[in-house]
């Protein structure tokens, strides 16, 4: 403690924090244990000052834990790096989340070491930051207390029993920490620290009663005994083991390793890029595809959602056309015509008769343009013979029932345009359209 704070004309900034960070208390003293100025429990404009001078910062949060750890002979800065995984079994929380601190000077054997939550330290440097407080050393005040002792204030409570039981708690549960110990150890004697403001009384006969008159100047000449410990305010989180240089055949492998996974990231890039390929010529031979069979529109452009789907629906089309077709007769006349005749409104369907191959329609119309209108619209299809036959006036002049014929032409069925895996059903009805009816 004197080597680091050894500046007995300026001093050093003593400063004590709740539980929760806020201040407690604060003084100037120097390096041999007097305090220069204070203790005061707010800020002032001389706190602003002090906080330029090196700072002891006390605290008995409960997030500031004390273990005792056993440190080896050789490799003690590895070790260093690596408490966190000699305390494992001896927390509750996982260590990525928690910074411990050895002493400086390490020693073969039990070494105290400090722990605190991660979260909680930001918290604290950021607390100290907004002081203006840029050279500080943190003790929690557990490791100041002398062996088998407890401090004892109105909030919160400090104990140090035992090797591996520090810490800090709130004063209620001061009580279940020495049933615990008593239950461990046996009824070791223990002292109680305590300010003169707390009357205590009851107290079990291993555990005598010490008042005090001023709890910092009491922390203070333990701290100025007290000859080293770690500082959380310094050191960076090192819960890891640091990186050893790999030996030359482990480079090798390592190197092998780097190569293996380059040429497996060449192969996944080869393989996307032939599938790329690929999917473009598949999209043109489609894009060609379907402007053969849909004049007028683009695929993929906006105009076919789903091309293939509109392609696929044709060929089904064509295929049940082309089934019609084969079989010949009345089918095939009604497969072509009904989807033109469900469209007419101006005209009505009054009879239908199929003789010798040739489907007759009698239909009763408004005048002869309109009959010969349906006329017309049946004329386009390629496989349909279409003609008009006798005409009957009604006697009232209004109405007139026609009559149309139809038949199919010789080869009727024709390839279609879609060709997929293996003969169409347009190719196979192409095929036997010479052994078909008319």
């Amino acid at each position: 403690m004197r080597a680091k704070l050894n500046t007995p004309s300026e001093g050093f900034l003593i400063v004590r924090l709740a539980a929760d960070l806020s201040l407690h208390e604060w003084a100037i003293a120097n390096a041999e244990g007097a305090i220069l100025r204070g203790p005061w429990k707010a800020e002032n404009a001389d706190f602003s000052a002090a906080c330029a001078l090196p700072s002891l910062i006390l605290c008995n949060s409960p997030e500031l834990l004390v273990r005792q750890v056993q440190v080896p002979a050789r490799a003690q800065e590895r070790f260093r790096s690596a408490v966190g995984f000699a305390l494992e079994d001896s927390l509750a929380a996982e260590v990525e989340g928690l910074q411990f601190a050895l002493p400086e000077s390490l020693k073969e054997g039990a070494n105290e070491c400090i722990i605190a939550r991660a979260s909680w330290l930001a918290a604290l440097k950021q607390r100290l930051a907004d002081w203006g407080i840029v050279r500080a050393q943190l003790v929690p005040e557990c490791l100041l207390l002398p062996a088998n002792s407890a401090l004892l204030e109105r909030h919160f409570a400090s104990f140090k029993l035992g090797h591996n039981s520090a810490g800090a708690i709130e004063s209620d549960s001061l009580v279940s920490i020495f049933r615990q110990r008593n239950q461990l150890d046996g009824a070791l004697p223990i002292t109680l620290y305590h300010t003169d403001a707390l009357e205590l009384k009851g107290l079990p006969n291993y555990v005598s009663a010490e008042p005090l008159g001023y709890v910092l100047h009491f922390l203070l000449q333990q701290a100025l005994q007290h000859e080293s410990w770690g500082n959380l305010l310094k050191l960076e989180p090192q819960t890891r083991l640091q990186p050893v240089p790999a030996a030359p055949a482990w480079r090798w492998a390592v190197w092998l390793a780097g190569a293996a996974a380059v040429l497996q990231l060449f192969s996944f890039f080869s393989s996307y890029w032939q599938l790329h390929q690929l999917d473009q010529t598949q999209r043109l031979e489609i894009s060609a595809l379907f402007a053969e069979v849909f004049p007028g529109k683009v695929a993929y452009e906006g105009n076919a959602l789903d091309p293939i789907g509109m392609l696929m629906s044709r060929l089904q089309q064509d295929s049940q056309r082309s089934s019609a077709l084969q079989g010949g007769g009345l089918l095939a006349l009604l497969s072509l015509s009904a989807p033109i005749l469900a469209g007419e409104t101006q005209v009505a369907l009054v009879n239908a008769e199929y003789r010798n191959g040739e489907l007759e329609l009698g239909m009763r119309a408004a005048n002869l343009i309109t009959l010969d209108s349906v006329r017309g619209r049946l004329a386009t299809l390629p496989e349909l013979n279409v003609a008009l036959g006798n005409n009957v006036v009604d006697p009232s002049g209004q109405m007139l029932t026609g009559r149309i014929k139809l038949s199919l032409r010789p080869n009727a069925a024709r390839p279609s345009p879609i060709q997929g895996p293996g003969p169409s059903a347009s190719q196979t009805a192409r095929q036997n359209a010479g052994t078909s009816s008319p």
